[in-house]
């Protein structure tokens, strides 16, 4: 597999060559590649294992990348749409919709059930760069493993900040996601997700953090301000939310109104911190949690500082799944109408609070 360092000078800064690393100077040998004219045509002509070092400026175009390894490396690098977007193949031809960076190679869409993975798309790896405007995702990965993005920004995209979907190992860390229509980092349809979201800040958004039929991981260090709910949970639409662990995260007054999308089977949500619906085997501790309320006459679906509720019912009236697992060592306070809202079986132990519903779960 090649190690190489595939250059590019593009936008503001003007074309330059693309080259290898291997002679020592940026080049495979003694003569540079013809100048690129984009970051898309640095992808493809770079091989496993290529990094992208993206100069500063601002570029107008969506990337996509199929390959195993490579990496995007920015330095106050602005991705934002052309004048005339086309929808990346992430974006399933729906010409409304058109992604900033999509991540995917052979994938099976289907309207009723998750994508197929036929295969994945391995070792990528992005930092550094701002990703703003775009009417779909700012970035949106599809069948992945040990993705990582770091340092990033996505902003007033239409779609996610950043998310991943039918993915193993991805990591968003130390990223900002802010005034995203949807959830500012996400991770979904991915039974064993080993995701690990940490020291990243969402603001502005539908949901802070959204994890929904996804298991095992972990978001730690993050902090989830100003969006509709803080950190979302979600098993049973349709698959389970198993095994993740939520600590030393800093929620406070997620009290943006986000209307109800009926459409969509998407209810009216706004003022809620950490919120598990039918979540199971889920280790919330170490958090401050603070400052949510909804004004009633809204009718959102969960409201009050760390809230555990049944899923949604499943096909032909069935109960939705029953939360479970442990909420302990939490800071929660100046949450209406609840600092805590017990459900399931979940164990409430030593968080410092004032108000639970059922009462006797504060300490």
């Amino acid at each position: 597999m090649a190690s190489a360092a595939t250059l590019i000078a593009l936008g503001t800064a003007g074309p330059a060559a693309a080259h290898g690393g291997d002679d020592g100077h940026g080049g495979h040998g003694k003569n540079p590649a013809p100048p690129l004219a984009s970051i898309q045509d640095a992808v493809d002509a770079a091989q496993p294992g290529d990094t992208i070092h993206i100069p500063p400026g601002t570029y107008r175009e969506s990337v996509t990348i199929h390959e195993d390894g490579i990496s995007l490396r920015g330095d106050k690098v602005v991705i934002v749409p052309p004048a005339t977007p086309e929808p990346t193949p992430c974006d399933d031809d729906d010409v409304a919709r058109v992604s900033g960076i999509c991540i995917i190679d052979d994938v099976v869409f289907s309207d009723d059930a998750p994508p197929v993975v036929n295969d994945a798309v391995r070792g990528v790896s992005i930092r550094g760069v701002t990703v703003q405007g775009f009417s779909g995702d700012g970035l949106v990965a599809l069948g992945t493993e040990d993705l990582s993005v770091r340092d990033s920004r996505f902003e007033d995209n239409r779609g996610y900040g950043a998310a991943s979907f039918v993915t193993h190992r991805t990591t968003f860390e130390d990223n900002v996601s802010v005034g995203n229509d949807e959830a500012g980092f996400y991770v979904g349809d991915s039974p064993d997700s080993r995701a690990d979201v940490r020291g990243n800040y969402s603001a502005g958004n539908e949901f802070g953090f959204f994890f929904r039929n996804a298991s095992n991981g972990e978001a730690r260090g993050n902090v989830a301000e100003g969006n509709c709910f803080g950190v979302l949970i979600l098993a049973g639409a349709p698959g389970p939310a198993t095994d993740w662990l939520i600590r030393d995260n800093k929620v406070i007054a997620n009290n943006k109104e986000c209307p109800a999308r009926p459409a969509e089977g998407i209810p009216a949500l706004s003022g809620a911190g950490i919120v598990l619906f039918g979540a199971q085997d889920v280790h919330v501790r170490d958090n401050k949690v603070r400052g949510h309320s909804s004004d009633p006459a809204f009718e959102s679906v969960a409201q009050g500082g760390i809230v555990a509720l049944p899923g949604f019912p499943g096909p032909e009236g069935a109960p939705g799944i029953e939360p479970s697992g442990t909420v302990e060592d939490n800071k929660v306070r100046d949450n209406t109408p609840f600092d805590l809202v017990a459900g399931g079986t979940v164990l409430f132990e030593d968080n410092r609070c004032d108000t639970s519903n059922p009462p006797g779960r504060c300490d």
